[in-house]
């Protein structure tokens, strides 16, 4: 049931009720499934992430060379120096990565060859597997060369193309921001989000963002229309044709609350991947309204989340914050030290091979 709250006439914004956050969301989630993964070609994988994981055979298949000269069998050259020359048939060329031929254990430099009369004239001896690299060496194989939910990288696409692959299996919902007149810079700044996140912003939409600029804007879609979430008291919720349509507010404060608190959970369910969230005690104590769910703005400082701003949003805190969180409605705050978990906005699931937290600011 809709949550009546008269006296924060500052936060109705008209509306005569605000809904519970938790009630929307659920609305939101209420039967939705992951969309289907698909093949993406490696050429445009790149930070996307992939849906299952990915297994590649020992790398690299058979033995190769590390560097160019000349393939041989080591046992045939005990003892040669230039002293003592061996005289062997004329060993085959070889580049670097090229598979050695059967019978060779080494790659022999080419200034150790001198041809004679079809023969060949070694003045090096050298150990099996010099200049080789031994099947397996690279990647073993043991494991899942990329892992399920994995943030594709460079090196990822180095491997998978070592490996042979040419499409990996990716999650790409379709996010689709409708009237973006509302406010260009909100819609820009929303499409650029999806597209960070791995979605589409074209054709048959997933997810419906729609632009609203108070309770009569947008409620065609809508079965929960004003909620108690500050900023962002005019966003909404509701279905078109079965898609799931967030009523986003058109002032960026409370299109940040919005995504944080309904679209980022329903990318979450879309893509069949878990939030990503840091943990950190907060440097200073938050306190919060009851009864309305309030967006904190974070930022990182010695491996605490210093609070930057609570329930409201400005450009400036915006730009300088590492992270948001939500402080639920049954909760006045929260004491200096207690555990909060944030959200990066612009990396919000599973990161990339070799992503490390960033360093705390200050030491």
């Amino acid at each position: 049931m809709p949550v009546d709250t008269p006296q924060e006439a500052s936060l109705s914004e008209g509306f005569a009720t605000l809904h519970p956050v938790a009630d929307a969301l659920a609305a939101l989630l209420n039967g939705l499934q992951p969309v289907p993964p698909e093949p993406v070609p490696l050429a445009e994988a790149l930070g996307l992430r992939v849906a299952d994981a990915v297994a590649s055979p020992p790398l690299p298949a058979t033995a190769v060379a590390l560097a160019p000269g000349y393939a041989v069998s080591a046992a045939d050259l005990v003892g040669a120096d230039a002293y003592s020359p061996a005289f062997v048939p004329m060993p085959p060329a070889i580049a670097i990565d090229q598979p050695l031929p059967s019978g060779t254990d080494a790659v022999l430099a080419a200034d150790a060859v001198q041809s004679i009369g079809g023969q060949a004239e070694i003045v090096a001896s050298l150990a099996p597997g010099t200049r080789v690299r031994q099947p397996g060496e690279d990647w073993p194989g043991d494991t899942a060369l990329i892992p399920a939910e994995h943030r594709i990288g460079p090196a990822d696409l180095l491997a998978c193309q070592r490996a042979g692959l040419t499409h990996l299996p990716i999650r790409r919902p379709r996010v689709v921001v409708e009237q973006p007149e509302a406010s260009p810079a909100t819609a820009l700044w929303l499409t650029s989000l999806a597209v960070t996140w791995g979605c589409r912003t074209s054709g048959p939409a997933d997810l419906i963002l729609r632009l609203t600029r108070g309770p009569n804007d947008g409620t065609a879609a809508a079965s929960h229309h004003g909620l108690a979430l500050a900023p962002g008291e005019s966003a909404g919720v509701g279905r078109h044709n079965g898609t799931p349509v967030v009523l986003v507010p058109a002032r960026f404060d409370g299109a940040v609350a919005a995504v944080v608190a309904l679209v980022l959970p329903v990318l979450a369910q879309l893509l069949a991947m878990p939030l990503r969230q840091e943990r950190h005690p907060v440097a200073a104590k938050i306190a919060s309204a009851p009864g309305v769910c309030e967006v904190v703005l974070l930022q990182r400082t010695r491996g605490r989340w210093q609070p930057l701003m609570t329930g409201d949003v400005t450009l400036a805190a915006l730009m300088r914050s590492d992270a948001v969180a939500l402080i639920p409605p049954d909760s006045e705050g929260l004491a200096e030290g207690s555990v909060l978990a944030g959200l990066s906005l612009s990396q919000p699931f599973a990161p990339m091979r070799g992503d490390r937290m960033p360093a705390d600011a200050g030491g």
